[in-house]
């Protein structure tokens, strides 16, 4: 909420301005509120944009992340299948490692 809308509406609803609107006060009301409009507007506009963007990234990674598991797994199988006797993979890999 605009500042200048906000300290309007506070006084309006606290009574310190007259009940009755004229139509000057309806004018400036309506102009804050519509400036209001199109600042939300363009926020909305921006998070929009956001969220288009992580979207995005999330599905980059993603594809990414499944590449890598892909990889993976063949090359523990191709090991699997070639050194089938002498270790298991999954479980001897990090001591061959270190």
């Amino acid at each position: 909420m605009s500042h200048s809308f906000a300290i309007f509406w506070k006084k309006y609803r606290a009574g310190v301005m007259s009940s009755v609107l004229t139509k000057d006060e309806l004018q400036l009301f309506l102009a804050m509120v519509m400036r209001e409009n199109e600042e939300l507007k363009e926020e909305n506009r921006k998070l929009l944009l956001i969220v288009a963007d992580s979207t995005e990234q999330i599905k980059k990674a993603t594809y990414i992340t499944e590449e890598y598991q892909r990889m993976f797994n063949e090359i523990t199988e191709a090991l699997r299948t070639r050194y089938a006797a002498e270790f298991t993979v999954v479980e001897d890999i990090p001591i061959h490692l270190s």
